[in-house]
């Protein structure tokens, strides 16, 4: 039997506590699939001459194909039933506003997509994609294509002549795991891209602040102090004309959007306190309640981190 055709009889550790109705032991199983898949494969990244999360725990032992699928079909379980619609039946079964959506394979359930980027997967590391993935992703039959295009919801068919290094290796890893590979902000997987915080290039003294800071949040609640990370974009991408006036406002992604956070000298403690300080001087423009809330995660975000910053 092919290792990628086993069906799941008995659940998994991981799918067990996601099922479980207790969220502190749902959350601590998407914390530890997000954990595994960023360590597994930020090891076979490093192992191919690029560089993976920084917050990710080192593996111990060679990263083989086999512990690769493993760490993937643990992150599905745990995460893909609230990331994923499927149309096993040809007719498309709704999930959380999905219906429609075009990464989604006519006939194909999630045995199927386990199944097929597990595969993938597998043979990516024997064939030593993770160093070249474009020439690798060129070689790939359109329904390999496809089964990518549904992992990472990509609106458009994939088409790898056009991607980036970034985009192309991306498109090999779980979502979870993708890297910035350019530093530029944004994470892009195909041609699509994503602005997630923390993201693999967060240092881990941040990440542990960034935890602590938001422990027993709503997934809304984490949403919107994440935005108020990657979207500070900072002086340096506001573009004035010659009365003083803004014109333009660099974003991530843009060619010449100025990536703060990897400037030297970039201290997360004095990013906080610039948020508070911004929060003090606009205090009689803010809610009350609202203040009191932004105010209570920045001052958590800034203690949580140590006191000399690298």
């Amino acid at each position: 039997m092919s290792p990628f055709a086993s069906a799941a009889a008995a659940p998994s550790a991981v799918e067990t506590r996601y099922r479980s109705s207790d969220p502190l032991q749902q959350a601590i199983a998407l914390k530890t699939a997000d954990d595994d898949v960023r360590s597994v494969f930020s090891a076979l990244l490093r192992e191919a001459g690029h560089e993976g999360w920084k917050s990710a725990a080192a593996q111990t032992e060679r990263v083989t194909a086999e512990r690769a699928v493993a760490s993937w079909e643990g992150w599905l379980a745990a995460h893909g039933s609230s990331r994923y619609g499927f149309d096993q039946q040809g007719g498309f079964l709704p999930l959380r506003g999905l219906e429609g959506n075009p990464s989604v394979r006519r006939g194909k359930g999630s045995d199927d997509l386990r199944q097929d980027f597990g595969r993938i997967v597998h043979d990516a590391v024997q064939a030593g994609a993770y160093a070249a993935p474009e020439a690798w992703l060129r070689s790939l039959p359109a329904a390999d294509l496809a089964a990518l295009q549904q992992v990472h919801h990509l609106a458009d068919p994939i088409e790898p002549c056009t991607l980036s290094r970034e985009g192309a290796l991306n498109l090999l890893m779980p979502p979870a795991a993708t890297v910035d590979l350019d530093g530029n902000g944004l994470t892009s997987a195909g041609r699509g891209g994503s602005l997630p915080f923390p993201d693999s290039r967060t240092p881990p003294q941040a990440v542990r602040a960034w935890e602590q800071a938001t422990r027993g949040m709503s997934a809304e609640e984490k949403l919107l102090r994440s935005g108020s990370i990657v979207f500070h974009v900072g002086p340096e991408n506001i573009h004035l004309n010659s009365r003083g006036e803004c014109v333009r406002v660099s974003m991530p992604g843009d060619p010449d959007f100025v990536n703060a956070r990897e400037a030297a000298g970039f201290s997360w403690a004095d990013f906080a306190a610039g948020k508070l300080d911004a929060l003090e001087h606009f205090k009689s423009k803010i809610e009350p309640a609202q203040y009191a809330r932004d105010r209570a995660f920045w001052s958590a975000f800034r203690d949580a981190l140590p006191e000399k910053q690298p």
